[in-house]
């Protein structure tokens, strides 16, 4: 008994000792140590590139970037990864601006990154395959981008577009010197111009002719101007030269005092021997004066020069001797004026 009671006294005596105080003492700051680090987490915040580490028994990451002074806005992305219990994970995205103009207005978005392409997207934003954007679509979004679209459209256009008519002077002898006819009104002709016009955003920027139809050709207004020139444009005058009388030069025959009517026909027009109707060509009696035969006929007194000329055609009143030679002219009219003249036929060849 005296034993136990020695056992128990010293005891006691531990008990109220430093030793026992300090042992106890480390004991609990083991415990401490190993609670509080199976709380505490590494974190790192990844903030637009930078990163920070931090050590913590928050389990909010909310409120552990509050602790860190980071501040996030509404358009910042802000994501969480934590692999265990003893690590985390925070990246932050921050948004930047970046504007869309297109149709007439211009849209101003806070993004985080992602495309051209995506962001049009997101916007429901089409483009149209003549449409221009100044920029690539697989671009990579970044800060203070203006990203522009401007539609384009390509459409048919027709103008209808009037022809001026040519106003001309023609030279004859069948005026008077020094005084004019009007044989032939002008008339403005008609023609279809197509265009193909290309629009952006509404604004014409090129218009490209693609066609050009003629509806209606204009007709000429032609004035006779008596000025004592010849009616026939053939000029055998290398051969046949005039002299100054205006007589020409190595003919075989005249005939003289001849009756001369005139005629004109439609465009295209042949004459009895094949040949075509023309200024020059004129009608005769052949069993006379052969077709091909060529002359030069003019008034005894030179006021009427019809010209150089061929035969070519022949008629009734030329084969029974009612007329002796029918002079051809482009216009109706002309042919009137020329009435019936008294002319004299030189034969050339």
């Amino acid at each position: 008994m005296l034993g136990l009671l020695r056992c128990l006294s010293a005891l006691l005596s531990f008990l109220r000792s430093r030793a026992f105080a300090l042992g106890t003492l480390a004991v609990l700051l083991a415990f401490a140590i190993y609670t509080v680090g199976d709380l505490i987490r590494a974190v790192y915040i990844v903030d637009d590139g930078e990163t920070i580490l931090t050590y913590t028994t928050e389990t909010d990451a909310n409120e552990i970037l509050d602790r860190q002074g980071i501040t996030v806005s509404e358009h910042d992305q802000v994501s969480f990864s934590s692999p265990n219990d003893h690590y985390l994970e925070v990246t932050i995205h921050r948004a930047f601006p970046v504007s869309i103009t297109a149709d007439g207005k211009t849209i101003h978005r806070m993004v985080t990154g992602g495309t051209v392409d995506q962001l049009l997207m997101e916007e429901n934003l089409d483009l149209d395959g003549d449409d221009l954007i100044n920029c690539r679509l697989d671009q990579a979004l970044e800060e203070g981008d203006s990203i522009v679209i401007q539609r384009v459209e390509r459409q048919e256009t027709v103008d209808l577009v009037p022809i001026a008519y040519e106003e001309v002077d023609k030279s004859t002898s069948l005026l008077r010197y020094g005084t004019s006819r009007l044989i032939q009104s002008g008339q403005e002709g008609e023609k279809r111009l197509t265009y193909v016009e290309t629009t952006i955003d509404g604004v014409v920027h090129e218009r490209q002719l693609v066609g050009e139809d003629v509806l209606r050709q204009p007709v000429s207004e032609i004035t006779l101007v008596g000025d004592g020139s010849a009616i026939s444009p053939l000029d055998f005058s290398d051969e046949f030269p005039l002299d100054e009388n205006g007589i020409p030069i190595g003919y075989q025959e005249v005939l003289t005092d001849q009756s001369a009517t005139g005629y004109s026909a439609r465009t295209g027009a042949r004459g009895a021997s094949g040949g075509l109707c023309a200024p020059g060509m004129i009608a005769v009696n052949y069993q006379e004066i052969p077709y091909g035969t060529k002359m030069y006929i003019t008034s005894s007194d030179g006021s009427f020069v019809y010209g150089y000329a061929v035969a070519n055609d022949t008629g009734i009143a030329l084969m029974d001797g009612r007329v002796d030679v029918d002079l051809f002219y482009d216009t109706y009219t002309e042919s009137v004026l020329n009435s019936r003249r008294t002319v004299d036929v030189y034969i050339l060849e």
